[in-house]
């Protein structure tokens, strides 16, 4: 539970109003300020890199989106200037892309966003899939070897399918794999098709494959019976407690000796995300959607935590893209 979950809400509504009645010069001098556009552009000529600088622009309606600021090329260029947001994610409505931040941030509903920010549902599709990109460059570069010695990992595993109304016969699309570090409370989740006429000892070793990247085999691991523990010796992770399954509404007297936790969010959580596009999703696309998750409950708690956070790695991606 996030304490003052509200005033903290309420802190970034301010911030992100306070951004939007900006003019567009002073707009685009807070994403320079913020390095969410490139703090260094480039062009190539007959061979010759060379380093743009940057300017104002004399009349504001022609680079009216960046205020006036502009990338300044040189004599021999065939182009004068370039809009200071070229190479950004803010470089085809900045204001708008602000608004599609903070309503990702916030989880609003699909249909809101499209009515209060008036941009169509294609062009929020995409744009989510960048942030969703954002999400998931930062969880594979920061949450690897969770745990160590004396911490404390759960693992469990669930089956999503699909059923058929022909024959009420349930198909197995994906297996869910989730990880939870105790301590961090950080999360890995990832999808594994399922194996047609695999060993058990097969299965499993498909549904670990990312296990000794993501935890730190001196962990120790609680997790439950439905799980091949030989695959994970084999894996070398030596500090294995299996318990029972978990029944949340009527858990262990000893919950520290079980998985309790990690069922439930794969329970209660991953199968809600997708009830109704499970047979639509590539596993890829499940994957993205997994990784967001993962962000959400590690790095993201919160809207305004994850606002910061978003916008911390969007400007660190984008000076990336500077060369």
């Amino acid at each position: 539970v996030v304490q003052n979950a509200s005033s903290k809400r309420s802190e970034l509504d301010q911030k992100v109003k306070g951004l939007l009645v900006l003019t567009p010069t002073k707009f685009t001098e807070w994403l320079i300020q913020q390095r969410l556009v490139r703090n260094e552009q480039y062009e190539e000529v007959n061979g010759v890199k060379t380093k743009l600088k940057l300017g104002m622009y004399s009349d504001g309606k022609r680079f009216a989106a960046s205020g006036g600021y502009v990338w300044l090329h040189g004599p021999e260029s065939t182009n004068k200037y370039t809009s200071v947001l070229k190479g950004s994610i803010f470089e085809i409505a900045p204001t708008n892309a602000l608004k599609l931040i903070y309503h990702w941030c916030c989880q609003t509903t699909i249909t809101n966003v499209i009515q209060w920010v008036k941009v169509d549902n294609a062009f929020v599709d995409k744009f989510y899939t960048i942030l969703r990109a954002v999400a998931m460059v930062s969880v594979q570069d920061k949450i690897q070897n969770m745990g160590g010695p004396d911490h404390k990992i759960e693992i469990g595993v669930i089956s999503l399918g699909t059923s058929s109304s022909e024959n009420n016969k349930r198909e197995v699309r994906v297996e869910v794999l989730g990880v939870m570090d105790r301590t961090s409370r950080t999360f890995r989740i990832r999808a594994s098709e399922p194996q047609a006429g695999a060993t058990q000892q097969e299965r499993f070793r498909k549904i670990f494959e990312m296990l000794p990247v993501w935890v730190n085999p001196a962990s120790k691991l609680y997790t439950d019976y439905s799980v091949d523990k030989d695959t994970l010796t084999q894996l070398g992770f030596k500090n294995v407690v299996q318990c029972s399954l978990q029944n949340i509404n009527n858990p262990s007297p000893n919950p520290q000796t079980t998985n309790i936790q990690v069922m439930d969010y794969l329970k209660k959580v991953v199968p809600k995300m997708f009830q109704n596009s499970l047979s639509s999703l590539s596993n890829n696309t499940l994957q993205q959607f997994l990784d967001e998750l993962s962000y959400r409950e590690s790095m993201a708690r919160f809207p305004l935590e994850c606002f910061n956070d978003i916008v911390d790695k969007i400007s660190a991606l984008t000076q990336l893209t500077s060369n």
